[in-house]
């Protein structure tokens, strides 16, 4: 809470896991004369491993991640069929995939594993997750591919 004071933050911006010391920073600060932060939290989202997310774990996607490296991580990534809760490549597609892909999400395979379905949304793209109309590595493929041209401009403006 002091640190948001020492860095003189106006926005608090954190996970949903950061509520409470951001309430703290809100409740208290007024009372040492600083303002209180206005606070923004975030779903969590599991780790690529289905665990807690942290970049120390390298369970994580950074934002300037080589598209070679996206793919592979996202690919080794926990998903068991039919299983939403903690599914790192669910929560990516919830809530960056499906946000930021106007024209849906296309899973592209071959005509004998039922050929290419588009998703205009997400709660039909978990729907056949869950009844096992869609295998994980074919979300995985498909998940990969839209966070490569997700994190593409970023990739590009910091030239990695």
């Amino acid at each position: 809470a002091v640190d948001i004071a020492d860095l003189k933050i106006d926005l608090a911006v954190g996970g949903i896991d950061q509520r409470k010391i951001h309430m703290l920073a809100r409740e208290e600060l007024p009372r040492l004369g600083l303002p209180a932060p206005v606070c923004l939290h975030t779903p969590l989202i599991p780790g690529l491993n289905g665990e807690k997310m942290s970049s120390s774990k390298g369970n994580n996607i950074a934002v300037d991640e080589p598209a070679q490296d996206v793919e592979k991580k996202i690919k080794s990534a926990f998903c068991p069929a039919k299983v939403v809760e903690n599914n790192p490549v669910l929560a990516i597609c919830k809530y960056h995939v499906f946000p930021r892909m106007e024209a849906g999400m296309t899973i592209r395979r071959p005509e004998k594993f039922g050929g290419d379905v588009h998703y205009d949304n997400y709660e039909q793209l978990e729907a056949d997750f869950v009844s096992g109309a869609m295998h994980p590595m074919d979300l995985k493929k498909a998940c990969a591919d839209c966070m490569i041209e997700i994190l593409a401009p970023v990739r590009e403006k910091m030239k990695v």
